[in-house]
């Protein structure tokens, strides 16, 4: 009789815990939901008090540790060098991490660390985090775009370096025109073994971009970007050049017609609607 009273006790106590799990797991989703409409209405300091509180009520609840890194990064101002701004992006990069510690695929995670890292100028981290991403989510035209962008960012320093050094100030004089010293054609060559692998690997991306989603317009604006590098690169040959700026030409007027469509199609959505009476 003893045993049995024994069992007895422990299941009551076991299901005492079950039930205490029970309310905290409860609990902490009810914090989650508070944050998510404090997130809302954009106001992160209560989001983050509410997220941070369902995190310690269950460890485990990944869409908490995720809103609680979105919000840090939400506080996050690029260029702004202030020991309190690299403190938010500080905490949102060591709470996605917590994220992946847990779950080391999530796409959420991996694809908020990429922008971090782009918006704080850690390009060569970023293009890791998207090319993990791609890899995660092939169809997520974003994480090819962002590559094709860091691509052009990487690749016109050189270029605009170069246009400098030779003294040239309007941006649609050939790099290298008809007449230039064999100095300047040999700089523009070294240029061109250095960076033109790149600038074909962001036009691939930036092509992968646009096949997901055939409206992504900045997509088309890095692409004439990429193609008006790839035309200073032809280092004199004209028929190239010129070839490689009809093509980005052809990308500014898609750009265009697609954007004006999209202003379009807002302004349908905002109008208000006459009726007759």
């Amino acid at each position: 009789m003893r045993f049995f009273g024994k069992v007895f006790v422990l299941a009551c106590l076991g299901g005492l815990m079950l039930a205490a799990v029970g309310c905290s797991q409860l609990e902490a989703r009810d914090h989650l939901n508070r944050g998510v409409a404090n997130f809302k209405a954009a106001q992160f300091n209560r989001a983050i008090e509410d997220f941070q509180t369902a995190i310690r009520l269950d460890p485990t609840l990944v869409a908490a540790k995720l809103y609680l890194a979105t919000a840090y990064q939400s506080q996050f101002i690029p260029g702004a060098p202030s020991l309190d701004n690299m403190k938010m992006a500080e905490n949102a990069m060591n709470e996605y991490q917590k994220v992946l510690d847990q779950d080391p695929k999530n796409a959420n995670a991996v694809a908020g660390l990429g922008r971090l890292n782009y918006d704080m100028g850690n390009l060569e981290a970023a293009r890791g985090y998207y090319m993990r991403s791609i890899e995660i989510q092939p169809s997520d035209p974003t994480a090819y775009y962002t590559i094709g962008a860091i691509d052009y960012q990487e690749t016109n320093k050189g270029i605009l370096l170069a246009r400098q050094s030779l003294g040239i100030t309007d941006l649609n004089a050939p790099l290298i025109g008809k007449r230039v010293k064999p100095a300047a054609r040999k700089m523009c060559q070294d240029l061109a073994n250095q960076d033109l692998d790149k600038i074909n690997s962001g036009i691939q991306q930036l092509d992968k971009a646009l096949e997901l989603r055939s409206d992504y317009a900045d997509a088309m604006t890095y692409l004439n970007l990429l193609y008006r590098e790839k035309a200073d690169l032809t280092c004199g040959n004209d028929q190239e050049r010129q070839a490689d700026l009809k093509i980005a030409n052809d990308f500014v007027s898609r750009s265009l017609a697609v954007r004006k469509a999209q202003v379009a199609a807002a302004n349908k959505q905002t109008s208000p609607v006459v009726t007759s009476h």
